[in-house]
């Protein structure tokens, strides 16, 4: 499952040089925010903030994909000031689609909802053979790169963490088994049963498409990467079915 998950999620990807660029700092009370972007691929960007301890003490870096990205910090003040009070620096980062970069609207129809603009390009990445789970995945890792990288970020030693909500959640988790280098992944409220998707004529969420890994029901369940966090610490909160209930005992 691992092998087939990389070989999906790198497809004709082509890496290139991230060129960082940090624009905007604002610092205040001991913690300083940095907006930056940088490249996935070529032509292709990535964006987020950097939030940490102004004196750089931070104790580990955590990558961070709320489930509509960068446009959820403001809700989630709390929980990143809590976080970083408890010594983790936090990379908020924006897949392709998502916060900073979510796309223009191509027709009438709201972005995220039924033939509207993401729907257009799920259908059209699944009619190539590809898919956006698969390219936001890449993001992530990418993320890892910049993370490991950055002069700024400056990691050197500390440990790299990953935490993910909703959508955000299912792509961390995703890259969290592929990258050993991420030494403790969360998620919560993440689907976490591609079968019950399946099994399910209506579906609760529109944006589920935006979870489609194109075969990956063919080869296995979200369950069945849980060894490869061997050694490693995994936190699952609140894992969902395609209908959005909580799935008991995972």
């Amino acid at each position: 499952a691992a092998k087939w998950l990389g070989n999906t999620i790198e497809k004709t990807r082509k890496k290139c040089g991230l060129y960082p660029r940090w624009p905007w700092h604002q610092a205040a009370e001991g913690i300083r925010v940095s907006q930056g972007m940088w490249l996935t691929e070529p032509r292709v960007n990535g964006a987020g903030w950097f939030i940490r301890k102004d004196d750089g003490s931070h104790k580990d870096v955590t990558i961070v994909l709320f489930d509509r990205g960068s446009a959820e910090m403001e809700e989630r003040r709390r929980w990143m000031f809590d976080r970083e009070e408890s010594g983790s620096g936090l990379l908020v980062i924006d897949v392709r689609g998502m916060g900073g970069l979510f796309p223009r609207p191509l027709n009438p129809r709201p972005v995220e909802e039924n033939y509207g603009t993401v729907f257009k390009l799920v259908s059209d990445l699944v009619s190539i053979g590809d898919d956006l789970a698969s390219m936001r995945i890449w993001d992530v890792l990418r993320a890892v790169d910049l993370a490991r990288t950055d002069p700024m970020i400056d990691i050197g030693k500390r440990p790299l963490k990953i935490f993910g909500a909703g959508l955000g959640g299912f792509y961390a988790y995703l890259a969290a088994a592929v990258e050993p280098a991420i030494s403790s992944c969360e998620i919560e409220d993440t689907l976490f049963s591609i079968d019950s998707l399946m099994r399910s004529r209506y579906y609760q969420d529109d944006r589920l498409n935006q979870l489609m890994v194109f075969g990956m029901a063919a080869n296995f369940d979200m369950a069945a990467l849980k060894p490869l966090f061997k050694n490693r610490e995994l936190v699952i909160t609140r894992p969902r079915d395609a209908a959005g209930r909580v799935i008991e005992g995972m």
